[in-house]
């Protein structure tokens, strides 16, 4: 059956991809790139935000604050991160004019 075969090439597929990133594409800051990249969000990875007193951290600008946290937490773990929570931290927002960011000033690797 056609369907049954385009099924198990996904999940065949989608495992080497899975086992690929985790060989090869250690940083979960690499896959934030790639999924700002994708959803064409800006990438940041040098945000100071209030209260940081200089610090830097990775953060995401776009339009809707919600959708890009729902949208990332989705993405990690479609690409087999693990412990999304505890190696973001708790986001936080900035308006920046005509747009917004979420930052992760808790961020680690």
């Amino acid at each position: 059956d056609f369907c049954l075969v385009m099924c198990y090439n996904y999940i065949k597929a989608t495992k080497y991809r899975l086992l690929y990133r985790r060989l090869f594409m250690s940083t979960t800051k690499s896959v934030i790139k790639e999924f700002c990249d994708e959803y064409g969000y800006d990438f940041r990875d040098d945000y100071s935000g209030r209260c940081m007193f200089g610090e830097t951290c990775i953060g995401i600008v776009g339009d809707n604050t919600t959708l890009i946290c729902m949208q990332l937490t989705d993405y990690l773990n479609n690409e087999g991160c693990e412990d999304i929570i505890s190696k973001l931290g708790t986001p936080r927002t900035d308006n920046m004019g005509m747009s917004y960011i979420v930052y992760f000033p808790d961020f680690h690797e």
